[in-house]
């Protein structure tokens, strides 16, 4: 990361900026058109991004959710965020957490993303027993940067993604976290 970037935690003043970043996704798609991340076949309306910035909010507080931007010069230019599975985040499943991460063009390759996932990893320890994501199979930039902080492949959905007529598979991966161990104290004399 260069100088004036860090990850932090997200903010409400963070709204504008993530927005703008994703739904510039959609632009991005009509240059490549398997932009490594899943996207609707229209882009959202600002009204709906605004009501999926509420719920991140709103999971971040109750608990169902850990998340972090990336900011740099003031300006969040990514995100990464881990939803708890189950229903109201309670159940069989509560102990998975699915990962998601995005890094706005211009921002790419500056060690952004990476930052981003460990600080995430370690906020989730304690909270999860198990991360998980999926990739585009062509996605090798992408997967190289999770293995790189411990995802290990599972599988893979052959023609998981539909983009345009084509199809690429569709990889999952996971992460399993240790339990966050008390400091011990020291003894008192």
């Amino acid at each position: 990361m260069g100088p004036g970037s860090r990850v932090r935690e997200v903010r409400p003043s963070d709204r504008e900026d993530l927005i703008r970043g994703y739904l510039d996704l959609y632009r991005e798609r009509e240059v490549d058109p398997f932009v490594g991340i899943v996207l609707g076949e229209r882009a959202p309306s600002v009204e709906a991004e605004n009501s999926w910035f509420d719920g991140l909010m709103e999971g971040l507080r109750v608990g169902k959710k850990v998340a972090c931007v990336a900011d740099v010069g003031g300006h969040a230019v990514g995100l990464c965020d881990v939803t708890r599975r189950g229903y109201a985040g309670v159940g069989d499943i509560a102990h998975v957490g699915d990962l998601g991460i995005l890094v706005h063009r211009g921002h790419r390759d500056q060690g952004l993303g990476e930052a981003l996932l460990r600080r995430v990893i370690e906020e989730c320890q304690g909270r999860f027993e198990l991360l998980v994501l999926s990739v585009f199979a062509n996605n090798a930039r992408a997967k190289h940067l999770y293995e790189k902080v411990g995802f290990r492949h599972y599988g893979t959905l052959p023609r998981g993604i539909k983009r345009n007529g084509g199809y690429v598979d569709s990889e999952e991966m996971y992460l399993e976290l240790p339990p966050r161990t008390a400091v011990p104290r020291k003894k008192s004399a």
